[in-house]
């Protein structure tokens, strides 16, 4: 998932209401054509899906009109992601950590 995707699914669950591309295309202020992909893959891996609602008015169909709300395989998705960036910025700060004071041990060997 590249970052722009998962901007859009985060916002998703920062709104918690349900959002059309019309929608979206206001707040991030990009054309509907530039978005389908990304929420095409999102509806395809389950992040989202059509508003119940609004899908038996107007059936499953995508288009710029259709609401749409993250599911819970989203919200798990971004948990997983956020633990994954945590997780990989506190193992790069105790990298940086250990080289600091590999190199003052080594420095300090020279004096002793």
């Amino acid at each position: 998932m590249d970052d722009i995707t998962l901007a859009f699914l985060k916002l998703y669950k920062s709104k918690n209401k349900p959002l059309s591309l019309s929608d979206l295309s206001v707040i991030t202020d990009n054309p509907h054509s530039s978005l389908i992909s990304n929420i095409v893959w999102l509806l395809d891996n389950s992040y989202l899906e059509v508003d119940p609602g609004y899908s038996v008015l107007h059936g499953d169909n995508l288009s710029p009109k259709a609401k749409l709300i993250i599911t819970q395989d989203g919200i798990i998705e971004i948990d997983r992601l956020s633990k994954a960036q945590r997780k990989h910025k506190f193992n790069e700060i105790r990298a940086w950590i250990t080289l600091t004071i590999s190199i003052a041990a080594f420095i300090k060997s020279f004096f002793l």
